[in-house]
């Protein structure tokens, strides 16, 4: 058996064909003396890579030592002196190392110790690969997460100031906008009420018109509120019991449903849904409140609703018999202050469809109708469980 002693023997050709599977490959290998400066004794022809012939390192014009980045020699050194005294006899470096061009390159640098029979080292065995383009790959991705970093940062600030203009906002609509109004239902009313005898027929018309107009008014600025303030309402997803749900929402609307004379027909629901409780419920209020509005003209109208599983989502539809849509409008409805109809005839402000779609979004799902004029409507609420 030959035993290789040093890469340039060749007993049987093998040691060779070694060599040169090394010098073809992108790694150097190399031993060093344990002395200072580290000096070589070997390295492979693959080290021209660096600029350098072997002679340069083998004749010891050059130590090796003298190669390794200054902020990164005392570390090194360090490591070395450790694995040294106390082992592993086998461990990995990284480090840069200046080139004959002048340039710095990393390496990575996997080294292994020979020891005698008194423990102390006498060779050093490494074999090295230059890992520049890595390193550069990482310091251009730290860069990007550092400007991503500063952009989510600024990005933050700025809807943090905006939530506070939001929040001003809410205050002086909540307020300053109320306070008038306030003033005119007020005295349309001591008008009703003291100069009701004064006014002809048309005057006390007039101010029934007032009123409506301000109590539409006191209407819109709670829905423009709510719009603006379910963006930054909390969300607790939780499992909860959706029939339960579904009828203590119908019971809100037992007045509605009498008056009407509306049959409701809750179908097969599914048990139990995992979603924010008062997102579902601003959800189902909204879009049985729109079926008892828009079927108010109909004769004994039905409404039907039901929930479904689907490919592991779970689809809640709310029907009526009510008076439809065109489905050119689809996308308008779930507009802010889009209305298909006259407020005279149908009350409203044009909210409650934006509301269901902002709330429906944000809970992770999704809603769409289905309609005809004069065939109802069928809102779909799709959520994944």
């Amino acid at each position: 058996m030959h035993t290789l002693t040093n890469p340039d023997d060749t007993p049987g050709g093998e040691p060779a064909h070694l060599t040169a599977l090394i010098n073809r490959s992108p790694v150097v290998a190399i031993e060093w003396c344990n002395a200072p400066g580290w000096p070589v004794s070997f390295v492979s022809e693959s080290v021209t890579q660096w600029g350098y012939g072997r002679d340069d390192l083998l004749s010891g014009r050059i130590h090796y030592a003298d190669l390794i980045h200054a902020d990164d020699k005392p570390r090194i050194e360090a490591d070395v002196a450790e694995h040294f005294a106390s082992g592993p006899d086998e461990y990995r470096q990284e480090y840069r190392l200046r080139t004959a061009a002048g340039d710095w390159i990393w390496l990575d640098d996997r080294t292994w110790l020979t020891r005698d029979a008194s423990g102390v080292v006498t060779r050093i065995h490494g074999v090295l690969l230059d890992i520049t383009a890595i390193k550069n790959a990482e310091a251009k991705i730290r860069r990007l997460n550092a400007t991503l970093e500063t952009r989510v940062a600024r990005r933050t600030a700025q809807l943090e100031a905006a939530n506070q203009e939001l929040e001003s906002f809410c205050y002086t609509v909540s307020h300053d906008l109320k306070a008038p109004l306030r003033g005119i239902e007020g005295y349309s009313q001591l008008l009703l009420d003291d100069y009701h005898e004064r006014l002809d027929e048309d005057g006390r018309q007039f101010l029934t018109n007032i009123r409506r107009g301000v109590a539409q008014m006191h209407e819109l600025i709670e829905d423009l509120l709510m719009y603006s303030r379910i963006e930054r309402r909390p969300m607790e997803s939780a499992p909860m019991d959706l029939p339960a749900l579904v009828h203590s929402v119908l019971d809100s609307f037992a007045h509605e449903i009498k008056t009407l004379d509306a049959h409701v027909d809750v179908g097969e629901l599914a048990p139990r849904i995992a979603t924010d409780r008062s997102g579902l419920t601003l959800v189902l209020r909204n879009l049985i409140g729109n079926a008892l509005k828009f079927t108010r003209d109909t004769q004994a109208p039905h409404i039907a609703i039901d929930a479904r599983l689907h490919d592991g989502r779970i689809i809640i539809r709310v029907r009526d018999d009510g008076i439809g849509f065109d489905m050119k409008y689809h996308d308008r409805i779930f507009e802010i202050f889009q209305r298909l109809h006259r407020a005279e005839d149908y009350p409203g402000t044009g909210v409650g469809l934006a509301l269901v779609r902002k709330a429906v979004q944000r809970m992770g799902g999704r809603v769409w109708a289905e309609s005809a004029p004069g065939h109802g409507a069928t809102f779909h609420v799709e959520f994944a469980q």
